[in-house]
């Protein structure tokens, strides 16, 4: 299990800083164009959920990163509605979200939650993919924070196989291949971000 253990550290290291490029953009351009507010909420609540689940598995060196993962969502998502977007569609999704995994909780007890959980990134990823590829020009997503993502995903699925836990390796797939179609997008459009002849697409609450 060193392996997996390693792993699970290196993505614990990289989970506290994975959102800080995204944040520091945010902060620093007050551009959210490309970034879903939606994709904030529902991180906020799955990894609160997921801190939860990790704790009663005693899977204890992944649950660090869980839980400042779940503040840095929220402050992304507060600092979308600073740049002057709504996102109080963003927070009633989000809530509705929390409810469905709570109610997978209590119906399937930690079990249940963790198959929910293993697809929640894919639920997660949704909209932050629709929105990114639905804008002209995103130019408000920061590469640096979903190249990290890309990271703890081939990390955390690392972790999950050394443990059996499909939900962990569920996880880690998706937040791969989600993280991938990210960057693909953010650098297949930097040519346009000088192109005014094309404004976003996408509702400002997504």
């Amino acid at each position: 299990m060193l392996l997996a253990d390693s792993a699970a550290v290196i993505a614990t290291v990289l989970a506290v800083i994975t959102l800080i490029p995204q944040i520091m953009k945010l902060w620093r351009t007050r551009n959210a164009e490309g970034v879903s507010a939606t994709w904030a909420a529902f991180g906020t609540v799955s990894n609160g959920a997921w801190a939860a689940y990790l704790a009663s598995q005693s899977l204890w060196l992944a649950l660090p990163s869980t839980s400042v993962m779940a503040v840095f969502y929220l402050i992304t998502l507060l600092l979308i509605g600073w740049t002057g977007r709504s996102i109080l569609r963003a927070t009633s999704l989000g809530t509705l979200w929390a409810l469905a995994l709570a109610a997978a909780g209590l119906v399937g007890g930690w079990q249940g939650l963790g198959l929910i959980l293993g697809v929640s990134f894919g639920v997660q990823a949704t909209p932050s993919l629709w929105t990114a590829f639905h804008t002209w020009a995103p130019r408000g997503i920061s590469s640096g924070t979903w190249q990290l993502i890309l990271i703890e995903g081939v990390l955390w699925g690392a972790y999950g196989a050394g443990y059996s836990d499909r939900a962990v390796v569920v996880y880690g797939i998706l937040s791969t291949i989600a993280s991938g179609l990210m960057l693909g997008r953010y650098y297949g459009t930097r040519h346009r971000w000088l192109d005014p002849t094309r404004p976003s697409s996408v509702p400002s609450s997504t």
